[in-house]
C-alpha cells in the first residue's frame, strides 16, 4: 500500500466556485505525492495527471442517475470537479467533514488514473467488448468501478485520515442505492474498505472476485 502522506487537506467551502478550485488542486497535490512512489516502482515514471473544476455538465461522463460528481478524462489524463453538481450534493451531506467526502470521491477518481497507466483500462475495455452478453459487459465495467472505489478507500488512508472519519465517509456516499455500473451498495461499502484496511493493493484485485462480489 502506498505510505502515508504528510498533506493538509484544504478547507473546502462548498458554495464557492474558487474554494472547489483551490481544494481541487491542492488535493490533487497530495494525491499525486501517495500513489507516484508505488508507480516508480512498478517502472512507470509517468506525468502526474493534472486537476481541474468546470461548470459544465459533461453528458458523456454521467453516472447510473444521470450526474456526474466527477470524472477522469484518460486522453488527456486529467481529474475533472463538477462544480454546480457536487455543491448541489453537498446540501444533503453533513456540514462537518466536507472535506473528507470529496477527498473520497477525487481519490475515487485518481484510481482511474492508476488504472490508466498500469494497462487495466486498457484490459477492461476489451472485457466489456467481448463480453458475450450485456450483464457480462457491466460485470467487467463494474470491476472497473469497484477497484476504483477500493482505490478510494486507499487515499482515506493515505491522507492520514482515521478509522471513524474513514468509516463515516463510507457511509455517506455507498449507503445509498444500488446502481448497475458501479455496484451494490453493499459492495461498493465492502471495497471502500478492502483499500483502508487492506495489507497490499491485491486487495483491490476486482479482477479476481467472485461474481457475487462484483454485482
Amino acid at each position: 500500500m502506498p505510505e502515508t502522506v504528510d498533506c493538509a487537506v484544504p478547507d473546502l467551502d462548498p458554495s464557492s466556485d474558487a474554494s472547489w478550485d483551490r481544494f481541487t488542486s491542492e488535493l490533487g497535490v497530495c494525491l499525486n505525492d501517495l500513489w507516484r512512489p508505488r508507480l516508480e516502482e512498478l517502472g512507470l515514471r509517468v506525468a502526474d495527471p493534472e486537476f481541474a473544476t468546470t461548470d459544465t455538465d459533461p453528458a458523456m461522463f454521467a453516472d447510473d442517475q444521470g450526474t456526474t460528481m466527477a470524472y477522469y478524462d484518460g486522453d488527456e489524463r486529467v481529474v475533472t470537479v463538477v462544480v454546480p453538481n457536487v455543491a448541489e450534493l453537498s446540501e444533503e451531506f453533513p456540514a462537518r467533514g466536507q472535506e473528507a467526502i470529496w477527498s473520497a470521491l477525487i481519490g475515487h477518481e485518481y484510481g482511474h488514473h492508476v488504472q490508466q497507466v498500469t494497462g487495466v483500462l486498457d484490459k477492461t475495455y476489451d472485457m466489456e467488448v467481448k463480453a458475450s452478453s450485456e450483464e457480462g459487459s457491466l460485470r467487467a465495467l463494474r470491476r472497473t468501478e469497484l477497484q476504483a472505489e477500493c482505490m478510494g478507500g486507499i487515499a482515506m488512508r493515505g491522507l492520514g485520515y482515521d478509522t471513524a472519519e474513514i468509516e463515516r465517509v463510507n457511509e455517506v456516499l455507498n449507503g445509498g442505492g444500488d446502481l448497475p455500473t458501479h455496484g451494490t451498495s453493499e459492495n461498493r461499502r465492502e471495497w471502500y474498505e478492502q483499500g483502508s484496511t487492506g495489507d497490499t493493493l491485491a486487495a483491490c484485485n476486482t479482477f479476481e472476485a467472485p461474481a457475487d462480489e462484483v454485482s
